[in-house]
């Protein structure tokens, strides 16, 4: 009897998902376990490598299953996966001078722009509505030591 790969889109997954478990909880493993009445800092990121990984083999072997339906994968979408690095990277470098409000709204229209359809009024609808809602729950709920405004306008 030979394995049959009948979606190739979830087996890829899977295997990717098995992965980063598997890496995830091998870094961990350094760390002290401990019990989970008494959690160590490795326990939490063991155990979502193992979890990773559980849900990987479970991905790949239904793709592999009867009840399976065919799927191939699909080219790299380089564009969009450019964009939205791209978009991640700027965010890194703006939110020490820029602030939350600016990086946020940086970050959505240019992973908007990934996107099949850009519409410019829901985008900068999104936008300042996560914006405010990052501000409010981080910046001043939680306070995290991060600037709302540019430092060079006083924020």
């Amino acid at each position: 009897m030979t394995l049959q790969i009948k979606n190739k889109r979830d087996f890829y997954s899977g295997l990717m998902f098995i992965l980063f478990g598997v890496l995830f909880a091998g870094a961990a493993a350094r760390y002290d376990f401990g019990a989970p009445a008494q959690m160590g800092p490795g326990w939490f990121p063991v155990v979502l490598g193992a979890l990773l990984t559980l849900l990987g083999l479970l991905i790949g072997l239904g793709a592999c299953g009867l009840q399976a339906r065919e799927a191939d994968v699909e080219p790299l979408a380089w564009r969009e996966l450019g964009l939205v690095l791209l978009a991640i990277a700027l965010f890194a470098l703006l939110l020490p001078s820029f602030g939350a409000v600016v990086s946020i709204i940086c970050l959505v229209v240019i992973c908007a722009w990934a996107g099949r359809e850009y519409r410019p009024r829901e985008t900068a609808l999104v936008a300042v509505a996560l914006a405010v809602i990052c501000d409010i729950v981080f910046v001043r709920g939680l306070g995290l030591p991060i600037e709302s405004w540019p430092t060079f306008i006083g924020g």
